[in-house]
């Protein structure tokens, strides 16, 4: 499948051009039929490494992205510098991986794009909710909100959501976004209700959660959960608040293990633990995150009885 077919509307440029160039501030800009690139993440010779590769498909892939979300569909203001960026970036690696299916392009996007989120994210001098807030009263602080989280956690939670709502639910969900707002401005608002209505519309009464509401609690509040996992004769999983990068993750885990009453015993035969992709209380006005069983409190414990 072409990209322009993911997306159920031919754009209205007779060409689309990608130009090298020896100085730019970013490594792409997807200027309307004209997408400029540095050289060295444009030319390709049979020593280019596997990774600069990578990056380059990438970096294709999400400046031919915003042809169609950055420019024939604008955000309509900066605060939702993610819709445009986080989206553009989780896109690049559906496209890569369209391309390129042997080079395990969403195994890269671990290590590339989620764990730098994380640890962005886990820091409080750094970390911000992915819906931004104030500060564009001039070019230099718009230009901050550019960073880790708008593309790498924006992106993280999109394929949360995507996972939830299935490839093609979610390829519905924004052909019909770029239809409704073509040559226009749309918000958080009008993204969340679209992938809604699809996600009810597509899964009927399968459905299990509001991607509204679920949106909401991951972008509208700093940090993230941590979940450990240990396995003996059953799964024990914990979620705990994320700790600052100064403390670590392993003393966490050994505090939070010594802390940590039993929540809850499932006896069913099942190796499957998910979670509600919620973050935990201390993140959110809500009662708590949630596992499987669901428990209530800001820091949970379950196990689940293995076969």
């Amino acid at each position: 499948m072409c990209i322009r077919d993911r997306f159920g509307y031919y754009l209205p440029v007779s060409k689309l051009d990608m130009v090298g160039v020896r100085k730019m501030r970013f490594l792409g800009m997807e200027n309307w039929g004209l997408i400029t690139m540095l050289l060295p993440f444009l030319l390709v010779d049979e020593l280019t490494p596997i990774e600069r590769r990578q990056r380059i498909a990438r970096l294709i892939g999400h400046e031919v992205a915003h042809q169609w979300f950055g420019n024939l569909i604008s955000i309509s203001w900066w605060r939702f510098v993610w819709l445009k960026e986080g989206l553009a970036r989780y896109l690049e690696f559906c496209f890569a991986d369209h391309c390129f299916p042997k080079w395990d392009m969403w195994v890269e996007f671990h290590s590339e794009v989620l764990d730098a989120a994380l640890s962005m994210d886990a820091d409080p001098d750094t970390t911000h909710p992915v819906v931004c807030s104030g500060g564009f009263d001039n070019p230099r602080t718009i230009f901050d909100k550019f960073d880790t989280i708008s593309y790498g956690k924006g992106a993280s939670v999109l394929r949360m959501v995507a996972s939830l709502m299935g490839d093609q639910c979610l390829q519905e969900a924004l052909q019909d976004l770029v239809h409704t707002y073509a040559f226009g401005n749309f918000n958080g608002d009008d993204f969340g209700s679209c992938l809604n209505r699809h996600y009810k519309a597509f899964h009927g009464d399968t459905v299990t959660c509001d991607i509204v509401e679920l949106l909401s609690y991951w972008l509208e509040h700093p940090s993230h959960p941590l979940v450990f996992v240990v396995q003996d004769t059953k799964l024990h999983v914990t979620q705990v608040q994320a700790p600052h990068r100064s403390l670590g993750v392993i003393p966490t885990l050994l505090m939070n293990h010594k802390q940590v009453s039993l929540m809850g015993v499932v006896t069913s035969p099942t190796t499957t633990v998910s979670n509600s992709l919620r973050p935990p209380a201390h993140m959110a006005d809500s009662p708590g995150a949630s596992v499987t069983p669901t428990v209530k409190a800001l820091r949970t414990r379950s196990e689940v009885a293995l076969p």
